[in-house]
């Protein structure tokens, strides 16, 4: 029975939420239930403004997001959930440091020569660090799929592999399920058994802020795609001598939590979470429709409008008891969901309750978008 009585109470729960972000969506909020389109909007400019520099996570721009959303829980009278107040740090690797002393060095029968670091080479963001040195084993693309593996037809891989960046020109990336990005190559290069790889590249990028910092656990190098230095790399003898010094750059980051007490005691104990990411792309970078363009990514629907909605979902249950429903609602803003869902998934890794205790999640991302006017 209870089981029973528990599926029905969390069902009416969700209906209430969808049916208020649906209203919220439409802007037609009656006053009397104490939810304002302009309130929503004003959430969304101030997030979404310049000043803000697009809310990258571990960036100023994201604190002074962090801080507004805890200002606005703690005057709507919610219970501060997190670590500290309102808010849940938690670590990010946002970059990499490279030591000037890396060193990268060609051996063949042409003789020795060193590539520039910046110019000609330089680790990907995503590059662990070390050194090794041997002789180095040719992979073509470094593709692998169900009907093109370019690794298969060999028993043992070298300790150093070198690699094609992109795709053969005849060959059909919508026609298989291979994801030829330098991070899935270097992979799979480790997979394989490979020490270090070396990426041909169009051009050398330094690693910046905002790229996936995820790293591969081995030395993963991007080289210059030039005539010279792939008439080298193309050598059948051709020995590696590498050393990749980098480090992971972290800094804090913060999800904000705010609880607001189920109307029922008996309920009360177990907890439906309302979830919105409040980070976005900051200056722009990898994950941008404009990669090469640097400026404010702004991010007002991905996600101020979802943020906005939070907010204001947490001022109507908390302003009257009786809009609660039985079970409590912990309300939490994500930071980090632009690189990897690492907000997400440090929260869930460190709930503020127990998790076995949580029976349902409503989250909202990108809900600012009407076209003929639905929700989409």
């Amino acid at each position: 029975m209870r089981n029973q009585e528990r599926a029905s109470c969390t069902r009416e729960t969700l209906r209430a939420l969808l049916a208020t972000t649906f209203v919220f969506a439409a802007a037609t909020v009656a006053s009397a239930q104490s939810v304002s389109p302009d309130t929503l909007l004003a959430h969304v400019r101030y997030l979404a403004s310049d000043e803000l520099a697009g809310r990258e996570a571990g960036e100023p721009g994201a604190d002074s997001a962090a801080a507004y959303i805890a200002q606005h829980m703690q005057a709507y009278g919610l219970e501060p959930s997190g670590t500290a107040g309102y808010l849940q740090d938690f670590e990010i690797t946002t970059t990499i440091s490279i030591a000037p002393d890396s060193r990268l060095v060609l051996q063949s029968a042409r003789g020795t020569r060193e590539l520039k670091l910046y110019e000609e080479w330089l680790p990907f963001n995503f590059s662990g660090g070390g050194s090794t040195s041997g002789e180095a084993f040719h992979a073509g693309y470094g593709l692998s799929a169900e009907d093109y593996d370019e690794f298969a037809s060999h028993s043992e891989v070298s300790r150093i592999v070198v690699l094609r960046g992109g795709i053969p020109e005849d060959f059909d990336p919508h026609a298989s399920d291979v994801d030829p990005s330098p991070r899935r190559k270097a992979t799979l290069a480790r997979e394989q058994g490979a020490e270090a790889v070396l990426i041909t590249v169009p051009r050398i990028r330094v690693p910046q802020r905002g790229d996936p910092p995820h790293a591969v656990g081995i030395p993963a190098i991007q080289i210059l795609e030039r005539e010279d230095i792939l008439t080298w790399l193309s050598d059948d003898e051709l020995g590696v001598v590498l050393a990749a010094k980098v480090e992971p750059l972290r800094v804090k980051a913060y999800n904000v939590v705010g609880r607001l007490a189920g109307r029922d005691p008996k309920w009360a104990d177990e907890v439906i979470v309302v979830g919105a990411h409040y980070d976005h792309l900051g200056m722009g970078g990898p994950g941008s429709l404009a990669p090469d363009i640097e400026a404010v990514h702004n991010g007002a629907d991905d996600n101020a409008s979802g943020t906005s909605v939070l907010l204001e979902l947490a001022k109507y249950f908390a302003a009257d008891m009786s809009r609660r429903p039985a079970r409590s609602l912990v309300f939490v803003a994500f930071s980090a969901e632009e690189m990897g869902l690492l907000g997400s998934d440090y929260f869930v890794s460190n709930p503020p309750f127990p998790l076995e205790k949580a029976v349902a999640m409503v989250n909202y991302d990108m809900v600012g978008r009407l076209r003929e006017g639905k929700l989409q």
